[in-house]
């Protein structure tokens, strides 16, 4: 259940999720299309990918068809992506992989779009008075 993806974000390789949704929608495109090379063409029949400037204007054009009014941008997905992630309780670490950083502090700014609730952490001077509690 992974996409490999080339040549991604920092001109890295890397696999990224792949949910049972999006499989049953892949399954029905290769069907309809026999991809060979690529999964996604150009729009203009040349036999290269589809380029990331294109994925930018067919996001931007249905954002606009939305009236979505925030600023957002293709990268605004993977700041979502992370952040759910971070708020069902994934581990940063296994976030950092995910999302391809080699270094953690990267991935750690996606921490501040939550609120420390929504981590469900305890403070463990907190759990030490709920013990002498639970003792006394």
């Amino acid at each position: 259940m992974q996409l490999f993806i080339r040549n991604g974000k920092g001109a890295k390789d890397r696999y990224a999720l792949l949910s049972q949704f999006n499989l049953e929608i892949l399954r029905d495109y290769w069907k309809a299309y026999h991809p060979k090379e690529w999964l996604f063409y150009g729009r203009v029949n040349t036999g290269t990918h589809l380029t990331s400037k294109a994925v930018q204007n067919i996001f931007r054009k249905y954002i606009n068809k939305t009236n979505i009014t925030k600023k957002v941008t293709v990268h605004s997905l993977r700041h979502s992506f992370a952040t759910h992630l971070l708020e069902v309780g994934t581990s940063i670490f296994h976030i950092k992989q995910l999302l391809g950083h080699s270094d953690i502090s990267t991935t750690c700014f996606y921490l501040h779009l939550l609120k420390i609730e929504s981590l469900n952490v305890i403070s463990p001077l907190d759990m030490l008075t709920e013990t002498k509690k639970a003792d006394g």
